[in-house]
């Protein structure tokens, strides 16, 4: 997953056309959104797909999509999470304080300061 984000992030055709340093590209948010479904088709559950879909919604000013991904980012995660802990050492806690810091400042982003 971790090389599949970095080889769409950087432009690896123009790197291996020539010899120059791979460069990045910004990628339209349809281009971006493709990708995504491509790796959802692969993995229906992955955390890091939605939360890659929250940041581009962000960043293109998505409001609804935005907290749609971070809210299945958060439901994914915490189903892994209690799926490897099983021997119920530890807590979700760590989870739900980043999904609280997360959220309020998805809400600062788009003006919402009354909330």
């Amino acid at each position: 997953l971790r090389q599949d984000c970095l080889d769409f992030e950087f432009d690896q055709g123009n790197a291996e056309r020539n010899t120059q340093k791979p460069r990045r590209v910004r990628h339209s948010f349809e281009d971006m959104e493709m990708y995504i479904r491509q790796m959802l088709k692969k993995d229906p559950a992955l955390p890091a797909a939605y939360f890659l879909r929250y940041l581009n919604c962000l960043r293109n000013r998505e409001r609804v999509g935005a907290l749609e991904a971070l809210h299945n980012y958060f439901d994914h995660a915490m189903v892994q999470h209690s799926g490897k802990n099983k021997s119920g050492t530890g807590s979700s806690t760590d989870i739900l304080q980043f999904s609280a810091i997360l959220l309020a400042m998805t809400h600062s982003n788009f003006g919402d300061s009354d909330l």
